[in-house]
């Protein structure tokens, strides 16, 4: 009978300390865990303004950029009106710009080899835009004079995918990828040398880059091509993948 009880106070002490290890890590787990990794990006704002990952995984909230940990929401507001501007533009923003090694722009990724992905679940929460039109997401060319090679809008309720055509950066093409409303899955996939964008798991556009000579960076979050009016939009999942 001293030997059941033994084993069970052993089992139950071990039950217990496997909780609270849970709980621990649990935790310590950096804010964005949960569907957004926030410990390779940097904030951009008007200003300008960059905020590093270091203050992001901390919690760092403010007017144009907040993570609610308990809906795992992330969200980008903009003021297109506001005074102030970014590096290269004159419209404002509230973005996420992607950093493969923390702390620098410096590393970055070519369409010339390997496999990058990144994986997005977003909605355009709100807008009084005017023009409405608002880019959410981007392939950016580095370094950052360099033009976008991609850039995913919203105008008017329908998104679309705007491709640059040639290593310039001036010609581009404009593809209709749907009417959408509420939240939807992207997914921006760049390899053998192809851009292929799919929305809620349905190949929508197939891209030759093969001309593309600038290394690059994703970016993400709300970047109104519009003066007047303002914008919301949310995020639930944002991941990247290189390989």
């Amino acid at each position: 009978m001293r030997h059941k009880s033994f084993k069970f106070i052993i089992l139950s002490t071990f039950v217990l300390m496997l909780v609270f290890c849970v709980a621990c890590t649990r935790a310590q787990q950096p804010l964005g865990s949960a569907g957004v990794d926030l410990k390779h990006w940097k904030l951009q704002f008007r200003g300008p303004t960059d905020v590093a990952s270091a203050m992001l995984v901390k919690g760092f909230s403010n007017q144009y950029f907040h993570f609610d940990p308990t809906s795992k929401l992330l969200t980008f507001q903009v003021d297109a009106s506001d005074i102030g501007s970014t590096q290269h533009s004159h419209f404002v923003r509230s973005e996420l710009r992607e950093q493969m090694q923390e702390g620098t722009d410096a590393k970055n990724w070519s369409v010339q080899s390997g496999r990058h992905i990144l994986d997005a679940r977003l909605k355009l929460a709100a807008t009084t835009l005017d023009p409405d039109k608002v880019t959410v997401l981007q392939i950016h060319g580095y370094p950052n004079t360099a033009p976008p090679l991609m850039r995913i809008t919203f105008e008017n309720g329908d998104l679309y995918v705007h491709c640059k055509s040639d290593n310039t950066g001036v010609n581009e093409t404009k593809t209709l990828l749907g009417k959408y409303s509420g939240f939807i899955d992207l997914e921006v996939r760049v390899e053998n040398k192809h851009l292929f964008i799919n929305v809620n798991g349905e190949q929508k556009a197939d891209k030759n880059v093969d001309f593309w000579n600038w290394d690059n960076y994703f970016k993400a979050g709300a970047y109104p091509q519009a003066h007047l009016g303002s914008v919301t939009v949310q995020f639930t999942k944002l991941s990247v993948i290189h390989k």
